[in-house]
């Protein structure tokens, strides 16, 4: 990161965990248009019931497109875009 951003994000977020950065991103990823169901196989969640035991694809193509529009957005926010205020979820 950049020293800036190092100097924001150490000032705004005082315990920012790994789990911070599943939620934010699932988050963001909703507010794109990503499926649940795409979010819930990315982050790797097990799935119950019916459908769970009959749907055995891996939705790569899926994870893969949402995993690329989630990267556009950091960078973008990474290089000083309008949606650096928002970024992190906070608990």
């Amino acid at each position: 990161m950049r020293k800036a951003t190092l100097r924001i994000v150490s000032k705004a977020v005082v315990d920012l965990t790994a789990h911070d950065l599943r939620r934010t991103a699932a988050t963001h990823m909703a507010s794109m248009g990503v499926s649940r169901l795409t979010i819930s196989k990315i982050l790797n969640h097990v799935e119950r019931g019916v459908t769970a035991i009959y749907d055995r694809a891996s939705y790569d193509a899926e994870k893969k497109r949402a995993l690329l529009r989630w990267g556009e957005r950091v960078q973008r926010i990474r290089d000083g875009g309008s949606e650096v205020a928002s970024v992190v979820s906070i608990r």
